[in-house]
Order: structure tokens, then sequence, then C-alpha cells
């Protein structure tokens, strides 16, 4: 098959393919994932029909999302359940009959082409700097021999970190994932630089939310808290991995309602 050719039976995307994105979209906001929602916003639906009339599904998902999903066994899934209960009775077999087990099968959404992409990646490729966010976070996982992880051409040490970024995303918040923190007080590159993990403005309060790890590392977790009060940003809360992982709502409205009692 040639390169972008559409798959034998695929048919351009209508009324049926945007209805089921929305409904799967909806569907998903009102059941409290909203970090989920903000990914099947941005994704296709194709559907597919054989010579038999069985109709598939392909769910295309954004480049910044793909990753993401597809190495996580968990939110694969979660998508998955959700858009096949959508699918139900709305994707049709062999002599039309309603389908309940969908096949559903997931691949990248490519960009649209633009007349003029290709001067515009140029313009970025000659203007691409080396970049401060997750620069600590990167050489601490490359020591560890672990990958980090980008979402949105940002770098992240792990997919809890994510899970918040994406909370805050909906908040329309303005924050800083794993900024570069630096204070020349001892001379000592590594002394005088901190990474926090996010740094968050509410109103013209500035405070740091940390996903903790390890819970035997309470001196160096506070320690880090801190250098960052000494400076004058004297809000900086902890929330565990596995909470903001699970929890990030809840992670992010407890950390806000703190952040509010410091603004000025």
């Amino acid at each position: 098959m040639p390169t972008g050719a559409r798959p034998k039976g695929a048919r351009p995307a209508g009324e049926r393919e945007e209805k089921i994105l929305r409904t799967w979209t909806r569907l998903l906001l009102e059941r409290g994932h909203k970090e989920l929602a903000s990914i099947a916003v941005e994704s296709e639906i194709e559907i597919t029909e054989d010579d038999w009339g069985t109709e598939s599904v392909t769910l295309g998902l954004p480049p910044s999302a793909h990753g993401i999903v597809t190495e996580d066994e968990e939110v694969l899934n979660e998508l998955l359940a959700y858009l096949h209960d959508v699918c139900a009775g709305n994707i049709y077999a062999e002599g039309g009959n309603p389908r309940q087990e969908v096949p559903i099968s997931t691949k990248m959404s490519l960009l649209t082409i633009d007349p003029d992409w290709q001067e515009e990646m140029r313009r970025l490729i000659s203007e691409a700097k080396g970049s401060n966010q997750g620069v600590i976070s990167e050489k601490v996982a490359k020591r560890e021999g672990r990958d980090t992880h980008t979402y949105n051409e940002m770098t992240f040490g792990s997919k809890s970190e994510i899970r918040i970024a994406q909370e805050l995303e909906t908040r329309d918040l303005l924050f800083f994932p794993l900024p570069l923190g630096v204070r020349a007080e001892t001379g000592d590159r590594w002394k005088d630089r901190r990474e926090p993990d996010f740094l968050v403005c509410q109103d013209g309060a500035w405070g740091i939310l940390e996903v903790a790890y390890h819970p035997d590392r309470y001196e160096k977790d506070a320690e880090k808290a801190t250098w960052f009060k000494e400076a004058g940003i004297l809000c900086v809360e902890h929330a565990t991995a596995e909470r903001c992982y699970n929890e990030p709502v809840d992670v992010v409205d407890d950390f806000l309602n703190v952040l509010s009692k410091h603004r000025g």
C-alpha cells in the first residue's frame, strides 16, 4: 500500500464519527476523567467496513499523547473501555446487526499539511535552543538507567508528574514543570541549583508542588523545601506519586487550597 493511502473500506470522517468522538469525550468528562477527555478531544475516529459489511474502528491518537497512552496499559484500557461503550450499537457487523465487541485499533494521527510547513520546520530547527526544563531530572534518570517521559513537548520524570500537568492544564493556570532554579550562594553548581516538580502561580501567589517518591527521603525533601522557602516561596507542598497518578484532581485541589492562603 502506498505511503499515506487510506486502508481499504475506510471512509472520510463524517457525522457518525464526529458524534462518536464527541459522545466519548463528553462521557469521559462526566465520569471525572478530565485528563483522558483532554486526549480524546484531540483524537480522531475512523470507521472501516470490510467486503462483508463488518465495521471496525481505528482510534487516531494525537502525537503528543500517543506514547503516553500506548506505554501505559491502564490508561489505554480505560480509554478503550469508554469508547467500546459508545460504539456498542452504533458500529455494525455483517447484516447490519449491532456489534457489542467492537474491534478497535490505535495509531498515531498525522499532522495536517500547511503549504509552508517545510519552511516553518526549517525556522524552528534553526531557532532551536537547549532547554533548562527537566535538565536535572534527565541527568538523574540517565544515571539511574531509566527514561524520562515526554508530554506536549515537555519533559517529566514520571507518569505521575504528567497526570498533574494535565490537571493543571485544565485549570488554565500558569505553571512551570521541572524548571531549573538557581541561587548562586556557594559557587558550587550542584548546591546552587534545585529543580521543583511544579512551580505554580495562582492570582499572584507562587507555590511549589512536589511529587514524592521515596518515603525515606524526608531530610532531602525538607532541605529542598527550605532552600525555596529561604528564597521567598513559602508554599511548598508534597503529594505521593501514587496519589498524584490516581487522584490528580484531588491533589491539585488540595494544593491550590493551601496556595490560596499565601496570597498577599
